[in-house]
């Protein structure tokens, strides 16, 4: 539990799909960009970005700044079983390098179909037939 690697992860959430299957429960995934934090001097590098806590700002000149960004973050993915009881929580999470993400997100993506194969599509032509009718 806790932060694992890229293969470890997928195998773990894989076990953790099939045990949702089993007990019928929910998974909840996290994916977001990872920042390292400088908790003495703070982070030049997001001086730029759009504060959520700004809401007098125009948005249109912040973004032109974040888009001509070139650099790349790593990404931290989570997943984690609906249990409340938080001493029966399994938890993992794993950080995908920039340079390992087109590979990882192959084999994740397979992960996540397969995991994902109970789910039931919604039927919307029964519900607009009863309106018309």
């Amino acid at each position: 539990m806790g932060l694992v690697s890229n293969i470890d992860f997928l195998k773990s959430a894989s076990e953790l799909f099939e045990k949702a299957q089993e007990r019928n429960s929910s998974i909840y995934i996290t994916q977001k960009r990872l920042i390292q934090q400088d908790d003495v001097n703070g982070n030049e590098d997001n001086r730029n970005e759009v504060s959520k806590f700004k809401t007098n700002i125009s948005l249109l000149p912040h973004s032109k700044i974040i888009a001509n960004s070139q650099e790349s973050y790593s990404i931290l993915i989570r997943i984690t079983d609906g249990n409340s009881d938080k001493s029966k929580k399994t938890k993992y999470s794993t950080v995908v390098k920039p340079e390992d993400l087109s590979k990882f997100w192959k084999e994740y993506s397979s992960v996540i179909k397969s995991g994902a194969k109970g789910l039931k599509k919604k039927d919307k032509n029964k519900k607009k037939k009863k309106v018309t009718k």
